[in-house]
């Protein structure tokens, strides 16, 4: 089924997604642009939640841009989708 839903994937999408896409699945990454205190102190911020909270969140997740992700998901978790495509939001 993973391997279906990929070859759909990749016979859909944008050449640009695509190569994106595949970057990804080949577990490359981007270099941190944003230094990872500063994406905790964001989401304090927007939260309002205690410090000591958002890093018992982390102990759980694993990763401080995804712990803010999950955070700021309940925050505002009725925003409207974007029509970006996956090689414009990674641009």
């Amino acid at each position: 089924a993973k391997v279906e839903a990929m070859a759909r994937y990749f016979a859909a999408a944008a050449p640009a997604d695509a190569a994106w896409a595949l970057f990804f699945l080949l577990g490359r990454r981007l270099k941190r642009l944003v230094p990872t205190r500063a994406i905790g102190n964001w989401a304090l911020a927007a939260t309002g939640l205690p410090e000591w909270l958002l890093h018992e969140s982390y102990q759980v997740v694993g990763d401080g841009a995804e712990t803010a992700a999950l955070l700021l998901d309940q925050v505002e978790p009725d925003l409207e989708p974007t029509d970006r495509s996956l090689a414009e939001w990674v641009e």
